[in-house]
């Protein structure tokens, strides 16, 4: 029960943060009513093949035409499947960033490679391998151990991570949380630390599951390097995405106006993590403005005094492609991403 106060508090928080216009809403309440449709095709069909309702099975959406019969090879992906529910919505109220875009383009790529694909989700270690695969794809480290025995021994295997490597992240965010309170004088305790500690208690599964895999494919230029002392890692560059619904102004002088603004995007809830604390002392006092689009924790609140900070604005979770979007990134000359454990 107190589950799902917390989840309709958090949803009516975003609702009203978001500050979507009239069609804005009717757009997103579509492409809900899309997504809703797309899980109940895929889900049906996973019932009638596998037995079981969370996954997609024998995705092909991107296969070419002349690959067929036995060209066709296959690959399980275990990451995030309910991108996937995503993929049909229309308008300008959609975007595939991160978490939302990141399966669609691996997936694509290993279509368009000749692979037809099973997607579950990263956490479902109860699903059962029914087929023999080309390609094992995964993202949590112990579904290696889980997954591996039912696979056959000619399937390769890649690790996939969007993070630094987790002892690398564990000492950041440590050094970090214990500066935050050296000089704060508290004792509060990162609520992802809280969880790495959590990895760190069954570190030799976790490094096992990292280690075995034949590829291990990492995200951006700053992670990489966390992982040298594993074998055939391999970089994903980053990407930008384009947006065919704004044009910045790149007028000389409005640029100019805007270099003293600064925006910053924060997933997730652990503040510390994002560096958010490390801004405010930054930007606290400096003739610079901090547009701050994300949750903002209690004590962060409390400490800092933001409401009462003339050059720190509050905006909260933004829905991107949405008008209100589009008026901070025009007024903000510069995104600001400190986080310990992310690169860009």
């Amino acid at each position: 029960m107190l589950f799902l106060k917390a989840k309709i508090q958090r949803n009516w928080w975003l609702f009203k943060s978001a500050g979507l216009t009239v069609p804005e809403i009717l757009n997103v309440f579509l492409n809900k009513c899309i997504y809703g449709l797309t899980w109940f095709i895929y889900s049906l069909q996973a019932l009638f093949k596998t037995g079981e309702t969370a996954a997609i099975i024998g995705y092909n959406r991107h296969m070419p035409k002349k690959i067929t019969g036995t060209q066709i090879k296959r690959a399980l992906i275990v990451y995030i499947h309910q991108a996937f529910y995503k993929e049909n919505f229309v308008g300008r109220m959609k975007y595939y960033f991160s978490n939302n875009g990141a399966p669609l383009s691996i997936v694509q790529a290993f279509n368009e490679l000749g692979y037809e694909a099973d997607i579950i989700q990263a956490d479902n270690f109860n699903f059962k391998i029914r087929k023999s695969y080309d390609i094992f794809f995964y993202h949590l480290p112990e579904a290696y151990e889980i997954f591996k025995p039912q696979l056959i021994e000619q399937t390769t295997t890649i690790f996939f991570e969007t993070v630094a490597y987790w002892r690398t992240v564990l000492a950041n965010l440590q050094k970090r949380n214990d500066e935050f309170n050296r000089q704060k004088d508290l004792n509060i305790v990162s609520s992802d630390l809280a969880n790495y500690k959590r990895i760190e208690a069954q570190s030799e599964k976790v490094d096992a599951g990292i280690a075995a895999a034949d590829g291990i494919m990492v995200m951006c230029d700053q992670t990489v390097g966390s992982f040298d002392h594993f074998k055939n890692v391999y970089k994903l560059g980053s990407a930008a995405m384009p947006d065919p619904y704004y044009k910045k102004d790149l007028n000389t002088n409005k640029l100019c106006q805007n270099r003293r603004n600064f925006l910053f995007f924060g997933g997730g809830v652990d503040n510390i993590r994002k560096g958010l604390d490390l801004l405010l002392e930054s930007f606290i006092g400096s003739p610079n403005h901090l547009y701050i689009c994300s949750a903002v924790q209690p004590f962060i609140k409390k400490i800092y005094k933001i409401s009462e900070k003339p050059n720190i604005h509050l905006i909260g979770y933004v829905k991107i492609n949405s008008q209100k979007f589009y008026r901070i990134i025009e007024i903000c000359g510069f995104v600001i991403q400190p986080s310990c454990a992310e690169g860009i």
